[in-house]
């Protein structure tokens, strides 16, 4: 139980997020800050009752107003043998053109990270998305 996310990963790269529980949260629980997040493994994690943040000015986030247990902005990461549970979406790929925020300044639009919609997906294998309030599995267009 908090009142905010349950884990970020912010300007890292090559991290490994395994085995964690996370339950009741606010906003988005597993979240990916920027896009330019790369090489991330999320693995054998469990995310249940993400909820939205009912605030007028929507949160840190508009999209926090519409939960996902898994926030992901660059797909060029690994996510394996997670559950999400709950939520407006299970896993959301939301897939900005750009990075955003700090990001956007710290690497210029010149370095090759800094488009992260036009990544290869990495690894996503054996993942579950259930009881979520619109689809389990949602990507941007």
């Amino acid at each position: 139980n908090n009142f905010q996310r349950c884990l970020v990963v912010h300007q890292s790269h090559g991290v490994t997020v395994r085995n964690n529980v996370a339950f009741n949260t606010s906003g988005h629980c597993y979240f990916l800050e920027d896009g330019m997040e790369h090489g991330t493994v999320f693995d054998g994690n469990l995310g249940a009752s993400a909820n939205p943040i009912a605030k007028p000015d929507g949160g840190l986030l508009p999209s926090d107003n519409r939960a996902a247990i898994f926030w992901i902005v660059n797909p060029n990461n690994t996510w394996t043998n997670n559950a999400a549970v709950g939520g407006h979406f299970g896993f959301w790929f939301a897939m900005p053109v750009r990075p955003r925020n700090l990001a956007l300044k710290l690497y210029g639009l010149n370095d090759a990270y800094a488009w992260p919609r036009k990544h290869p997906l990495g690894v996503f294998d054996s993942n579950v998305a259930h009881s979520n309030r619109q689809n389990g599995l949602h990507i941007d267009d």
